[in-house]
C-alpha cells in the first residue's frame, strides 16, 4: 500500500496517520525524516538574542522559539488580557521575581517590550522551571498556568503517567498550550535538521519537584503599570 501524505500544523510527512504532532510524538509515529510543508509558519526572529539566551541558560533554542510562537506570534508589543508583555509574554511580577532570584538590577517593566530583556528574562524563568520540575512538559505547563497550579496538580494527581497527567489538567487553555508548544518545538526541530530532537514517553512517571528551586512571587510588592509603547508595524526581521 502506497504511503499517504498528511499535513499537520504546517508539517508534511509520509505515513503519519495522527492529526496532531503531539499525539504522533507520544506514539512514536513520526518517521525518520520529515519535511516542512509551510516553513513560513515557523519564523526565527532575533536569532542572535535567542542563541545568546539559549546558550547562557542551557535551553534548547527551538523550545524558546516554540514558546515565543505560541505566546505572542512574534509580536514584541503584545499584551495579554492579564497584562503579560512582549515576545514571550512575561508578567511584571514575574520580572520582579526573576530579578530577586538572580540578583539582577531592577529594570522598568516597560523594558519587557525590548526583545533583549524579554528573551533573557524568559529564558531565566524557563531554566528555573525546567530545574524545578525536571520534565519539559511540566515546565511548559507551568509557564502557562504558573508554578502554584502545577504544584497543586502534582499533589492531587501527580501519580499519573505523563500522558494521563496532561489530559487531566483542569485548565483547557493549559492542556492545549502544552500540546501546541510541543508541536511547535517538533516543527522547529524538523525545519533545522529534519528530525525531532527529543522523544516523549507517555508512560513516564512524573518526577517530584525540586523544593530547593525558589519560585515564590510576592505580588504585594510588585508595581504593575500597563503602559504600552506606540505600536509600530514591523516585520519579524526588524526585531
Amino acid at each position: 500500500m502506497a504511503h499517504q501524505t498528511f499535513h499537520t500544523k504546517g508539517i508534511k510527512y509520509q505515513g503519519i496517520t495522527r492529526d496532531k504532532l503531539y499525539y504522533a510524538l507520544l506514539r512514536h509515529d513520526i518517521p525518520e525524516k520529515c519535511e516542512i510543508d509551510t516553513p513560513r509558519r515557523y519564523l526565527r526572529p532575533a536569532p542572535d538574542l535567542i542563541h545568546q539566551a539559549a546558550v547562557a541558560h542551557n535551553i534548547p533554542i527551538n523550545l524558546l522559539y516554540a514558546i515565543m510562537k505560541q505566546e505572542s506570534a512574534f509580536d514584541r508589543y503584545a499584551v495579554s488580557r492579564t497584562g503579560a508583555r512582549g515576545l514571550l509574554q512575561l508578567q511584571p511580577y514575574t520580572m520582579r521575581a526573576i530579578e530577586k532570584w538572580d540578583y539582577l538590577q531592577p529594570m522598568a517593566t516597560s523594558d519587557l517590550f525590548q526583545p533583549a530583556v524579554n528573551i533573557d528574562y524568559a529564558a531565566r524563568f524557563i531554566r528555573r522551571l525546567l530545574d524545578r520540575y525536571q520534565q519539559p512538559l511540566l515546565a511548559i505547563a507551568a509557564y502557562n498556568a504558573g508554578p502554584k497550579a502545577i504544584d497543586e496538580w502534582l499533589t492531587t494527581f501527580g501519580d499519573l503517567e505523563l500522558a494521563y497527567f496532561i489530559e487531566r489538567i483542569p485548565y483547557k487553555e493549559t492542556r492545549d498550550y502544552v500540546k501546541y508548544v510541543i508541536s511547535n518545538w517538533v516543527a522547529y526541530d524538523v525545519t533545522h535538521t529534519g528530525f525531532p530532537s527529543f522523544e516523549l514517553n507517555p508512560k513516564e512517571a512524573l518526577p517530584k519537584p525540586r523544593t530547593d528551586i525558589d519560585l515564590t512571587v510576592d505580588l504585594s510588592k510588585t508595581e504593575i503599570e500597563i503602559r504600552v509603547p506606540f505600536r509600530m508595524i514591523q516585520t519579524c526581521d526588524s526585531i
